[in-house]
């Protein structure tokens, strides 16, 4: 692949655990990977349809009732590439976490604007370590081979531990931002030349 496309590496990795439709790897990703990963439909398709011309991937139409599926399989010429970039070093993790800036600059606005803010992501944190301890549950049951089912559980390992780092944050964070010491609001500072 000329041209680092994290997306079709994505794709082939799901196609390399077992051949699946476009409709098939979303599900895959909002089922048992969302928790660090995500794709739309749209890039899915595109993807798809990029690596069968690429010859990464190949595309079979399967009868199924009423509907046609295509179903896609990973080439030896993409099992190849996938193990390539697999080999390289992963690149640093770049964020941009909007409640976290709103937080930075929070001081400019009274604190429970900020309080709000922190509550609602720990609200979304705790929803993410049910989903994670739900899907950690799944885990033995899924149609994985066992060295599949064992990656997944680092990834969801990893997530865990993060989840709760950013609870844990957010109790610290609601202490202090509802301390009778914080101010509400500061004065802006004039330079001076």
């Amino acid at each position: 692949m000329p041209k680092q496309n994290l997306t079709q590496y994505a794709v082939l990795g799901l196609l390399d655990l077992s051949s699946r439709t476009g409709y098939d790897i979303k599900q895959f990703v909002e089922e048992n990977i969302s928790h660090f990963w995500n794709e739309s439909y749209r890039w899915i398709y595109t993807t798809l349809d990029q690596l069968d011309a690429d010859g990464l991937a190949s595309a079979r139409a399967e009868d199924r009732g009423e509907r046609e599926r295509v179903v896609y399989r990973i080439t030896k010429k993409g099992q190849r590439a996938l193990q390539d970039w697999l080999a390289e070093p992963a690149k640093p993790l770049k964020i941009r976490d909007e409640m976290l800036l709103k937080v930075l600059f929070g001081h400019a606005v009274p604190a429970r604007i900020s309080v709000q803010h922190v509550k609602r992501h720990q609200e979304l944190m705790l929803e993410r370590h049910h989903e994670l301890d739900d899907l950690e549950r799944e885990l033995p049951g899924m149609d994985l081979d066992a060295g599949g089912r064992q990656h997944l559980a680092l990834t969801l390992g990893l997530s865990r531990r993060v989840a709760a780092a950013h609870l844990k944050w957010c109790e610290d964070a609601l202490k202090q931002l509802q301390s009778p010491r914080r101010k509400t609001g500061t004065k802006r500072r004039t330079r001076t030349r």
